[in-house]
C-alpha cells in the first residue's frame, strides 16, 4: 500500500458502461447496417456509421432511455471494488450531454458503482485534465494526453494505435497488477 490513498479518476463510457454496443445496435437497427465495436478503429466513431450523417449518429446519445439498455463492461464492478478495497478513492469523470447526466448517474447506482449519496464521486466533465487526481483510467486518448497524473488507457479497438500512456489495461482483470505498479510508482 502507498503511504496515502490514491485518487483515481475513472471514465464511465466504455470503461465501466459498455456504451458502444448499445449505440451501434440502435444505429444498425435503424439503418440495417452491421457495424460492430471491433470495426471502430479510431475515435471518430461516426466515420464508421456510413448510412447516416454524423449529427444523426450522435443524436442517439441524446435519448434519455439509452442507459436503460447499456450493460456494464465485463469485470468493471469487481475492478472498482478492488480499487476501493485497497483504500483508494474512485471518482467517475464522464463526458455527457446535459440530458444524460441523471440517467447515467442512475445507471451507476442501479449497477452498484455508486450509492444515492455519492454525487460527489460522479463528475460530468469534458476537460478531465482540469481535475486533480493521481491517475486517470480512460478509453479516450484525448483525455489522457493532457492529464498530469498516471495515464491508464483502457484498451478498446479505437485506441490501439495510441502509445503515449503509462499503462494499458486490457480489461478489469488487470486491475490488481495495475494497482501494484501505480502504488510502487507513487511510493
Amino acid at each position: 500500500m502507498t503511504s496515502k490513498p490514491l485518487t483515481i479518476l475513472v471514465d464511465v463510457d466504455d470503461v465501466v458502461a459498455d456504451l458502444v454496443p448499445e449505440w451501434l445496435s440502435r444505429y444498425n437497427f435503424t439503418y440495417r447496417d452491421f457495424v460492430k465495436p471491433s470495426d471502430i478503429t479510431t475515435w471518430e466513431i461516426s466515420d464508421f456509421a456510413k448510412q447516416c450523417s454524423s449529427d444523426e449518429f450522435y443524436e442517439y446519445l441524446h435519448d434519455p432511455e439509452l442507459y436503460r439498455y447499456v450493460q456494464p463492461v465485463s469485470g468493471a464492478k469487481d475492478g472498482i471494488r478492488a480499487i476501493r478495497d485497497r483504500g483508494h478513492e474512485v471518482i467517475f469523470a464522464t463526458s455527457c450531454c446535459h440530458i444524460q447526466m441523471s440517467p447515467k448517474f442512475q445507471w451507476m447506482i442501479r449497477h452498484g458503482f455508486l450509492k444515492d449519496r455519492d454525487e460527489d464521486h460522479f463528475i460530468p466533465i469534458r476537460k478531465k485534465h482540469l481535475l486533480i487526481a493521481d491517475a486517470l483510467i480512460d478509453d479516450g486518448v484525448h483525455n489522457l494526453e493532457k492529464v498530469d497524473g498516471i495515464k491508464v488507457v483502457f484498451d478498446r479497438p479505437w485506441n490501439r494505435s495510441y502509445t503515449q500512456y503509462d499503462y494499458r489495461m486490457t480489461g478489469w482483470d488487470d486491475v490488481d497488477v495495475l494497482l501494484d505498479k501505480m502504488e510502487d510508482q507513487l511510493r
